[in-house]
């Protein structure tokens, strides 16, 4: 009941516009007043591509969620190859993780994954079950879970930290539990009751991992909470956009959401937001345009960066760390940008070629 209060103090709270950071409980509430467009300047040290290699022929078609651990780099495409690939530090292609099929180690619909020291961890989305290999490929065991996920993290403590979609039946977003799949704990209910939609399909980054804190929002929501690696809940941010704010019947009904061109008035996280270095950024919808969203924690000023300025604006995270944040660049991507990155021959030709080119938007450190 502690989490299920403490949801509705930030609903609350979400009408409250009277001063510029106000505290609850333990959700905190940010009111965006003061706009500076240097923000981005001022947290970017550098900018550095990696091109990834894909031997002769391409292995996948999109980059949709990538994780770095150790001395590779995972990365999902959800609606080209459907797989999961592993590529070195140099952008070298290592392996493929399973593959689909109805065999040991097979699946029908990779959906999300997730690494840690020891394993890999797939979700098959059609039968509701997480496999596991360990780091070289081989598969080791299929577990099912009792409820569909659309992301999860594995813990420290080898625990799990799963966000349901509606389509689960389940009445909150956020559930801890054990290595078999019994819920320990559940945090920040949904604001409407269960029917067929499946509200959360296609965000690929739901759980947004930083260090040691693991955050999470809503889809078409403004309030971001925070767990940490034993998947506790540590706290939250609801970000007030006042007059632009999208109003609670478009978060109750996702239907009435989605036909009505109202919604292109608001502003809502279009994935889940992360603070790294007292600084808060994320994709945004920004009165129907698509755009990055920072937020400084220490001076109280915003921005949101829309995608045609140029290659140092930083382009749906991918993964963040307390170094650098990294996205990923196609040819389109690459061709929409006013300043074109100043890639070398092969870079481009990796481009050109179809291929894709991981982006590090390096961070300065210590204020410097």
């Amino acid at each position: 009941m502690k989490h299920f209060i403490t949801f509705f103090i930030a609903v609350f709270l979400y009408g409250c516009h009277s001063g510029e950071k106000k505290d609850s409980g333990d959700i905190s509430v940010f009111r965006l007043e003061n706009s500076d467009s240097r923000l981005l300047s001022a947290v970017i040290d550098s900018v550095s591509f990696l091109p990834l290699i894909e031997q002769d022929s391409f292995l996948f078609g999109r980059v949709d969620k990538l994780i770095m651990q150790g001395e590779y780099i995972y990365l999902m495409d959800i609606w080209v190859s459907n797989s999961l690939l592993v590529f070195d530090r140099t952008g070298a292609f290592v392996r493929k993780i399973g593959k689909r099929g109805g065999g040991p180690g097979e699946y029908n619909r990779l959906e999300y994954f997730d690494v840690d020291s020891e394993h890999i961890y797939l979700y098959d989305g059609q039968k509701r079950q997480i496999l596991k290999y360990d780091l070289r490929g081989n598969f080791i065991e299929t577990k099912k879970t009792p409820f569909h996920a659309c992301g999860f993290k594995i813990l420290k403590n080898r625990k799990y930290l799963f966000a349901l979609d509606q389509y689960s039946g389940d009445e909150y977003q956020i559930v801890r539990t054990d290595l078999d799949f019994n819920v320990e704990a559940s945090f920040v209910p949904f604001p409407f009751e269960y029917d067929d939609r499946r509200g959360f399909m296609g965000r690929y980054n739901i759980l947004q991992t930083v260090d040691d804190l693991i955050f999470y929002n809503s889809h078409h929501s403004d309030t971001v909470y925070s767990f940490s690696n034993e998947g506790d809940f540590t706290g939250g941010v609801l970000f007030d956009f006042g007059q632009k704010a999208l109003p609670e019947r478009f978060r109750r009904d996702i239907d009435e959401f989605v036909e009505s061109t109202e919604g292109r008035n608001y502003n809502y996280f279009d994935d889940t937001p992360f603070k790294v270095n007292q600084v808060w950024i994320g994709r945004m919808v920004n009165e129907g345009k698509s755009a990055t969203f920072m937020y400084d924690n220490t001076s109280d000023k915003y921005y949101f960066y829309h995608n045609n300025l140029d290659y140092a604006s930083v382009d749906t995270p991918m993964f963040v760390n307390s170094k650098y944040i990294v996205g990923s660049m196609d040819i389109g991507g690459y061709n929409y940008v006013k300043n074109k990155p100043p890639l070398n021959s092969s870079a481009m030709a990796v481009l050109e070629d179809g291929g894709h080119i991981l982006t590090f938007y390096h961070l300065k450190q210590n204020g410097k």
